[in-house]
């Protein structure tokens, strides 16, 4: 089985992570500057581009440059990888699932700082809907 295809992932097992997550956030924090109180905001990451066509997720969300070891074989992302995100892509955008797509082309710093910005703003704006 291809590891880009929803198939392929053991998506019951994340299910049950995320269920748990769901349950009780604070449980799965690590953060040594979690103070415990109101203020704090759990926050879950969920990556990959298959997850927005996996569907049980909905509830979860509001609404070529690859290195493998082992290499993949000849042909495997212009015949399969690439095809696969475009069908996923399209499926999604269908759905108007809202996401950010980064570019890989980019420095990892640079996607990393995006990433984080928009989290934080995230946070922010959830804060402030709580006040």
């Amino acid at each position: 089985m291809m590891w880009d295809d929803l198939m392929a992932l053991h998506n019951d097992v994340m299910m049950e992570d995320v269920d748990r997550w769901l349950e009780d956030p604070a449980a799965f924090s690590q953060s040594p500057t979690s103070t415990g109180d109101s203020t704090d905001v759990q926050v879950l990451l969920i990556e990959g581009f298959l997850i927005y066509n996996y569907k049980p997720l909905e509830k979860v969300f509001d609404a070529s440059s690859r290195t493998y070891i082992p290499p993949d074989p000849p042909g495997f992302f212009d015949g399969h990888v690439w095809p696969m995100y475009l069908k996923y892509k399209k499926e999604r955008d269908d759905h108007n699932i809202q996401t950010i797509d980064l570019d890989g082309t980019r420095p990892v710093e640079e996607n990393f700082e995006r990433v984080k910005t928009e989290i934080l703003d995230m946070i922010k704006h959830l804060k402030d809907s709580q006040m």
